[in-house]
């Protein structure tokens, strides 16, 4: 587990070992561990966001891994997939959940904060894009880079799932249609505005970094 409030990217060594497997248990699947043998001991390769954590199954005995580390599957391999129109605004106290306000433009990403101090409840972003059958053939993302606290994101209105730690990275190839498709994602915040409590370290709520939908070549 990282505890510390920078990523860390660095190694860890345990004992020798012929093959390794990471298990993200958050998604519940497989993903690519690596590691390098040395003369006495294995080092695994690791960067890991703050607050996230690994788990990692070795064996002495080598094994085929499923699964690639998202990172590493993402890097130097972007094509921006560009949405529809400006995005649209909407937001529902906690209580009122899913009884969204009306939505309204905004010229971009912001903390929400800034404009109402003492909001607490959900923030929904709506918006759309298109793909073409060549664009099916590739796997698409959706990343959040930065956003408080917690994520949710739809296309379609099928869920893609929750997400708790920046940046907020999500495959949804198999939601997607060709053609037009909606994209909504919906940030949760905690009740400390509402409450009134740490008024002089509040953090950012809402989206206030960007929404990037991109493609990767297959």
């Amino acid at each position: 587990v990282n505890e510390d409030d920078e990523i860390y990217d660095g190694e860890i060594r345990i004992a020798r070992i012929e093959s390794c497997v990471g298990y993200d248990a958050w998604e519940d699947k497989y993903c690519k561990q690596n590691f390098v043998n040395r003369d006495e001991y294995t080092a695994l390769k690791v960067k890991l966001r703050p607050s996230e954590s690994r788990i990692v199954i070795v064996s002495t005995n080598r094994f085929e891994t499923s699964g690639e580390y998202l990172l590493e599957t993402l890097e130097n391999k972007e094509v921006s997939v560009e949405v529809e129109d400006k995005w649209r605004l909407s937001t529902c106290k906690a209580i009122d959940y899913p009884k969204f306000g009306q939505a309204s433009d905004i010229e971009g990403f912001f903390d929400f904060g800034e404009k109402n101090k003492k909001f607490s409840g959900f923030l929904a972003y709506d918006n759309a894009f298109s793909l073409s059958a060549s664009d099916m053939k590739n796997k698409i993302y959706v990343i959040i880079p930065d956003a408080g606290e917690d994520v949710e994101l739809f296309i379609n209105s099928r869920s893609a799932g929750i997400q708790v730690l920046p940046p907020f990275i999500y495959d949804v190839t198999d939601l997607l249609v060709e053609g037009r498709n909606e994209i909504r994602v919906e940030v949760a915040t905690t009740l400390e505005r509402e409450q009134g409590v740490n008024k002089k370290n509040q953090a950012p709520i809402g989206i206030w970094s960007a929404v990037e939908v991109i493609k990767v070549n297959s």
